[in-house]
């Protein structure tokens, strides 16, 4: 077996025994129904849906404009392995943060305040990673924050797990990720212009057309989030 398909079987196979021990501590321990965890056809897919359409939305004018150029054309043996390793890394995310964390200080913090503590925390961690980069720790708190959101409106942890996953595997199908995922990509791609539009090494996801359009999102999810009554006040 490839690399990528050891990491599919295996975050697949982690993300089934996460989310078991995750509904085994709900319902025996906090003695009620895993709702956070129930089944929706429609909603998980409108949940995917969305966060490809919302990444898009920056992908598609880079490529349009030229700021992306396709470099090569790769074969589609490993994509779906890494799709299977993508998706389940993120969804592992979502149960962690969203389902433990947020669930956790959101009744003593209440939504909002548990909304932007945790947004700013985990996107500092990726300043450690990368480096000190402010469009970088912008774009990566708004980007945690719209995850937190999503679960906010939906209260599901599929649904918020499935936007994630698309979104993520929407930014793997552009060939501009790190080498590990870059060569199972179908394409390889470059960039050129200025890092604030592509996004430079970081790919789309630190552009600034992704801080304008998460920040236009974030502000509707939330609003519809206090429409539908799901914000919880400490």
């Amino acid at each position: 077996m490839t690399d990528i398909q050891v990491h599919a079987l295996k975050g697949a196979m982690s993300l089934f025994g996460f989310s078991l021990g995750y509904w085994v501590y709900v319902k025996f321990y906090e003695k009620r129904q895993t709702i956070e965890l129930n089944f929706s056809c429609r909603n998980m897919l409108y949940g995917a849906i969305t966060g490809a359409a919302i990444i898009s939305t920056t992908i598609f004018p880079l490529f349009a404009l030229d700021y992306y150029q396709v470099v090569a054309y790769q074969s589609y043996n490993e994509v779906l392995f890494a799709l299977i390793g993508l998706s389940t890394q993120a969804i592992f995310g979502v149960i962690l943060f969203s389902g433990i964390v947020f669930r956790f200080i959101e009744p003593h913090l209440g939504t909002k305040y548990s909304l932007l503590l945790l947004s700013v925390l985990l996107g500092s961690l990726n300043i450690i990673i990368d480096g000190p980069d402010f469009v970088v720790l912008l774009s990566s708190i708004l980007m945690n924050a719209l995850w937190f959101s999503i679960y906010i409106l939906s209260r599901n942890l599929w649904v918020t797990g499935l936007a994630s996953a698309s979104w993520l595997c929407a930014v793997f199908a552009t060939g501009i990720l790190d080498e590990h995922w870059r060569a199972s990509a179908p394409i390889v791609s470059s960039y050129s212009g200025p890092i604030l539009i592509t996004g430079g090494k970081f790919g789309p996801e630190h552009s600034i057309i992704t801080i304008l359009v998460v920040s236009v999102c974030l502000f509707f999810i939330l609003r519809l989030a206090k429409q539908k009554k799901t914000l919880i006040n400490a």
